[in-house]
């Protein structure tokens, strides 16, 4: 048994916003990509916990209570860039924005680092406030510049 995996889950719906950003609106699958890119976007955000963070497994969030922020960015960065893009409504989808990137920078220690990474692997497994790596500082990043721009719309 493998729990749906933040991680995986959120690569699946970054690329879809990556893939939206290059697939021309006259090409015949773009309602299509659409279509999976809103309807994912909706399923991830009924799972956002309190605390703004996905879990490591999103439809057991007690199998591995701790948080998990490389999925959380990879979310918050494809939600933020769908609000921004004009594919999902800053109304339902700004305030899950907001709560992830608070999340994530509550996240950063006072060293700079973003913790509570899982490691590299296809299963879910617990991760600590020390656990760090590319995958969540690369996503950390996508969001934020995505966050920035959710803002500056906001001007």
């Amino acid at each position: 048994y493998y729990a749906l995996e933040s991680r995986g889950y959120g690569w699946v719906l970054a690329g879809l916003a990556r893939i939206l950003q290059h697939l021309p609106a006259e090409h015949e699958d773009h309602e299509l990509f659409v279509e999976r890119f809103q309807t994912m976007a909706a399923a991830v955000a009924s799972l956002q916990q309190e605390d703004g963070l996905w879990r490591m497994s999103l439809f057991d969030p007690h199998e591995y209570p701790e948080p998990e922020t490389s999925g959380t960015a990879f979310f918050t960065y494809a939600l933020a860039w769908g609000i921004n893009a004009g594919y999902l409504s800053a109304d339902m989808y700004r305030p899950v924005v907001l709560k992830g990137w608070e999340g994530l920078t509550d996240a950063v220690n006072e060293e700079g680092r973003l913790g509570w990474v899982k490691d590299t692997g296809s299963r879910p497994e617990p991760v600590s406030e020390e656990d760090t790596g590319a995958y969540g500082v690369g996503g950390f990043l996508l969001a934020g510049s995505e966050f920035l721009h959710m803002l500056d719309d906001d001007e």
